[in-house]
């Protein structure tokens, strides 16, 4: 029963240590409207054959989006136009001069070690 009981003190000990890691996230700035937007757009990598065409969006400081659909259908052409990494082919995009962009895509995931935490693996 001593040795059991040891055995118990020292799992708790482990279990219930105070976390090493404390997670500040800063609240951004106010930016002005719009944030980003895309007005009457054709998007793609070809004028003559866009992937979407009469394409209108415009993001703000509460908009929260997620591009859902199956592969090919212009998910990853449409942010990157949206975010300025590809050209417009026609119509109109505004970037705010001041907003930052961070894309995390299901392709990321291939880079990620699974046996590793996330504090591990950026650390």
């Amino acid at each position: 029963m001593k040795v059991i009981a040891k055995i118990k003190e020292d799992m708790e000990e482990d279990i219930f240590e105070d976390p090493t890691y404390i997670f500040k996230f800063p609240i951004p700035p106010r930016l002005n409207r719009p944030i980003l937007r895309i007005t009457d757009g054709k998007i793609g990598y070809d004028k003559e054959n866009p992937v979407m065409k009469k394409v209108s969006i415009e993001i703000d400081m509460e908009t929260r989006i997620a591009f859902v659909g199956p592969n090919g259908a212009g998910k990853s052409t449409l942010l990157k136009t949206l975010i300025g990494k590809i050209d417009i082919l026609d119509g109109h995009r505004i970037i705010n001069g001041k907003v930052k962009v961070g894309v995390f895509t299901q392709h990321h995931m291939d880079m990620l070690d699974n046996r590793l935490s996330a504090l591990e693996f950026f650390h």
